[in-house]
């Protein structure tokens, strides 16, 4: 994978697809919509997205994110975590 000012260098590497950095308004819901909270997708792909938080939360490793410019919804696994940072892959239907 070559470089470029898009890809954050340190988890670049380990993906299948560059993703293309964007700001985007998002919402990760859990618990059947118990627990959500707002969030900014920083980088998106096919595959998944750098979420940034409001702040450091408790939350669980799956989850459902909502973009929410266009409503899309996406079965989200953490991939790590980083202060209020998180990198996520997405679930695709078999």
């Amino acid at each position: 994978m070559q470089d470029s000012p898009f890809l954050d260098p340190h988890t670049a590497s380990l993906r299948r697809q560059d993703r293309r950095r964007v700001l985007l308004a998002g919402k990760i819901v859990q618990n059947g919509g118990a627990f959500s909270i707002d969030c900014a997708i920083r980088n998106l792909s096919d595959e998944g997205a750098r979420l940034r938080l409001p702040a450091p939360v408790p939350m669980g490793d799956d989850f459902y994110l909502i973009e929410m410019r266009s409503g899309r919804l996406f079965h989200a696994d953490v991939k790590w975590r980083e202060a209020d940072d998180l990198g996520v892959s997405f679930r695709h239907p078999d």
